[in-house]
């Protein structure tokens, strides 16, 4: 069986915010832990996303699955600057069955990554991500930023670097206790693949939902627990 990494989102472009704010913004979610349920290929699973900091000021964001025989785990180490996240490097590790392990690290102007015992080099767009920070930067971006309603990702994987546009949807209302929740949506389309991230503005831009369509190919999670 083989496991794909969540796939998210990143924004480009983020002349407007400031450091201070990004900075506040991400050191807000420190210690949080969010859990979800996860369904992958149809397979139904739990994951968490958990967000820390090192005295040096440097963060973590670790989001982790396990399915069946196979766990998986995705780590991307960064530090923030006025436009947001700074990927410093990225680990994929999938063990157990299916076993395999893909490590990207970014030095500057380039990114080595590491991945089936073999080493390539790919050279960084500005203000790129990794497959794990986009949706922080996105979360980050909506909060310091000015209104949005077009994203696009320079988004670095290890096959390459390639650029995906993401769009405002429509907003709908989710249930917390007796208080309503508007859920905020938005969404990629390319080909037959059709990505939607929901995100909760009135809790810190929290995320609710990640649904990625893709043919008959669904891989999709849910918060399994509202704050």
């Amino acid at each position: 069986m083989k496991i794909y990494p969540l796939l998210f989102l990143f924004l480009s472009s983020l002349a407007s915010a400031d450091t201070q704010c990004m900075q506040n913004y991400f050191a807000s979610r420190v210690g949080e832990t969010l859990e979800y349920r996860v369904e992958i290929d149809g397979i139904r699973a739990k994951g968490a996303r958990a967000i820390s900091q090192s005295d040096s000021g440097q963060f973590t964001l670790l989001q982790s699955v396990s399915v069946l025989l196979a766990s998986l785990e995705e780590e991307s180490h960064f530090i923030v600057d006025e436009q947001g996240i700074v990927p410093i490097n990225y680990l994929f590790e999938q063990q157990g069955l299916g076993a395999r392990k893909t490590t990207i690290q970014f030095n500057g102007a380039t990114a080595e990554v590491n991945r089936k015992g073999k080493t390539s080099q790919l050279e960084l767009p500005q203000g790129f991500q990794d497959p794990l920070t986009f949706i922080l930067q996105l979360q980050a971006a909506t909060s310091c930023g000015e209104s949005i309603e077009t994203l696009k990702i320079p988004l670095v994987k290890s096959k390459g670097v390639s650029e995906v546009v993401f769009v405002q949807g429509e907003s709908s209302v989710v249930k917390s206790g007796e208080k309503d929740l508007v859920l905020e949506t938005w969404q990629r389309v390319d080909g037959d693949k059709i990505e939607k991230v929901g995100l909760i503005p009135e809790l810190n831009n929290l995320l609710y939902s990640f649904e990625q369509r893709e043919g008959e190919k669904i891989n999709r999670l849910q918060l399994i627990d509202l704050p």
